[in-house]
């Protein structure tokens, strides 16, 4: 849903996803803002996944989670604290070298920059708040 001109997420019942139908370059910069609502909140970002609707999936989002990367949204880590499942690291892949640091309180904007250098090497950078 849009409100005053800000993309809100809810809680469900299953797995959503909003993408961006124009590919991207090989190497590029996604900055956003995300503000959580909860202390418990849990989301992400994905990027480098190819389009949900080429996998024959039921629910399409899941083609991002089995195919593509998530910078993670959970000052919790869930499900076990650990620093490849908290805000700001690229969710349950091993071997990153963290700097993690702690998002705004819920209820102000938090920004992420975003940098992929070429999919294929697989290298991330994530800026949180600067």
């Amino acid at each position: 849903m849009v409100a005053n001109g800000v993309l809100q997420a809810g809680p469900g019942g299953d797995l959503g996803l909003l993408w961006c139908t124009t590919p991207t370059p090989r190497d590029f910069i996604l900055r956003c803002e995300w503000r959580p609502a909860q202390a418990d909140d849990n989301s992400g970002v994905f990027v480098c996944f190819p389009n949900p609707n080429s996998k024959g999936y039921n629910n399409t989002a899941y083609v991002a989670v089995h195919f593509g990367f998530e910078v993670q949204i959970d000052e919790a880590g869930a499900p076990d604290g650990a620093d490849q499942h908290r805000t700001g690291a690229i969710y349950a892949e091993p071997n990153q070298a963290f700097n993690l640091q702690p998002a705004l309180p819920v209820g102000q904007w938090n920004a992420y920059e975003i940098r992929v250098d070429g999919p294929q090497s697989q290298t991330y950078t994530v800026l949180l708040n600067g």
